[in-house]
């Protein structure tokens, strides 16, 4: 009678968790052996391999890949077909990926200059269904060593880093010297140009003019009253006119510090500074929306910048430019491929001051800036503070160089519609 319980008791078991063979797991460390300080990436793949020969799997439902710590699995990273691969608090400064469909069923997680303490054993675990509703359980498990190099290595390496290093700015600072002679011309022409040019209160808001693409316009700037649509009256702004008939609403103008940029919400949103060719200023929020939708909200966006130290000019153009009502005035910046390093990864967020706060994680007083953060703060910062040399306070855009380390001396943002023409 006894033998007959425990034959009951182990079918019923496997009726829970059917056997592996129907699905097995795969784990692989790359490398298996971590060489401190040399070793600089290190990743655990898990991978879900079907049984070509049976067909009796509907599904993977997770898959996880878990650290044994003082002989406990702990989860660092899982993925469902529902969701992309999630970190867990526990995996420190890991990044990780993975997909569970018909194609494809993989876990992989990476970190880069690994520690000792990433050594151990992992385990690649999974959950899978078969057709008739059965669950299996899989799972593979791989260990990973470390070791410390020899100092002759470490030196090795060390030389050879600067070797590398001393030929990238050999490089660099030949593109600089290529460059510089044309720039140097460029800067003097716009020396002079910029003496020729009235005073501030000489410079006539043209009254005929119907907009900034009216063929009347000449190359150069020009100060224009616009009366949008909406009834609220008449908007003082700056046209930039580079082809004739094609003109750019400048909104933002910086290039000499001279205009405070870390300002209340309030000021945001009003504007300050002076509107001219030859001042700094920011026109305003409610301004740069109303007109905006006098386009029909159908505008692109121009940027221009000129690098501290070395007056590279540097231009980035967004085919689609908006910006939403005052609840916080939402960005959207879209069609030029900056690699989310750009305008593109701010797309989205709201605007913000140091006493208004929208967010969700960096303040503007991070930044020394009104501009639109999102939690991550992103990669602009063209409102930032004007003359530091680098920094994330500083006047940078991350994408030019893939850093903050070179600041701008001068910038200019400015819309026109589009679609139409959208010209460099």
């Amino acid at each position: 009678m006894d033998f007959l319980k425990i034959v009951v008791i182990f079918l019923l078991t496997a009726c829970l968790y059917v056997s592996a063979e129907k699905v097995t797991a795969e784990i692989a460390a790359l490398p298996q052996k971590i060489r401190i300080g040399l070793t600089t990436d290190f990743s655990i793949r898990c991978l879900a391999i079907p049984n070509q020969h049976d067909t009796g799997l509907s599904k993977i439902l997770t898959l996880s890949i878990k650290k044994v710590q003082n002989d406990v699995p702990v989860t660092l990273a899982v993925v469902t077909p529902l969701s992309a691969a999630n970190v867990m608090p526990e995996a420190r400064a890991a990044k990780a990926h993975g997909a569970l469909d018909h194609s494809t069923n993989y876990l992989n997680i990476s970190w880069k200059n690994p520690e000792s303490d990433l050594a151990g054993e992992y385990i690649c675990e999974g959950i899978g269904v078969e057709a008739s509703g059965k669950n299996i359980a899989f799972s593979d498990s791989i260990f990973v060593s470390y070791e410390y190099a020899s100092t002759e290595e470490y030196v090795s390496t060390l030389f050879q880093l600067h070797k590398e290093l001393d030929q990238s700015q050999a490089k660099l600072k030949a593109a600089y010297a290529a460059g510089n002679k044309t720039q140097s011309e460029l800067v003097e022409t716009q020396t002079r140009l910029s003496r020729r040019q009235l005073p501030d209160d000489c410079i006539p808001v043209v009254s005929n003019a119907t907009g900034c693409d009216d063929p009347k316009l000449t190359v150069g700037y020009h100060i224009l009253e616009i009366v949008p649509k909406d009834g609220l009256g008449p908007i003082k702004v700056l046209c930039h006119v580079r082809i004739q008939g094609e003109g750019w609403i400048v909104f933002q103008k910086r290039f000499d510090g001279s205009v405070d940029f870390y300002r209340n919400f309030r000021d945001y949103e009003v504007g300050f500074g002076t509107v001219s060719p030859s001042t700094e200023f920011w026109l305003g929020l409610e301004n740069l929306r109303r007109l905006l939708v006098d386009n029909g909200d159908e505008n692109g966006l121009r940027v221009d910048m000129t690098e501290r130290g070395t007056a590279f000019n540097f231009t980035r153009i967004y085919p689609i430019f908006r910006v939403g009502p005052g609840d916080g005035y939402t960005l959207i910046a879209d069609g030029y491929s900056d690699g989310g390093k750009g305008l593109s990864e701010n797309s989205g967020a709201k605007f913000s001051t140091y006493d208004n706060d929208h967010s969700l994680g960096c303040p503007s007083s991070l930044r020394l800036a009104g501009w639109w953060f999102h939690e991550g703060c992103g990669f602009v910062n063209i409102n930032g503070l004007w003359g530091l040399a680098s920094g994330e306070a500083s006047m940078f855009w991350y994408e030019i160089y893939n850093h903050p380390t070179h600041s701008m001396q001068a910038t200019e943002m400015k819309f026109r519609p589009f679609p139409s023409p959208v010209r460099v």
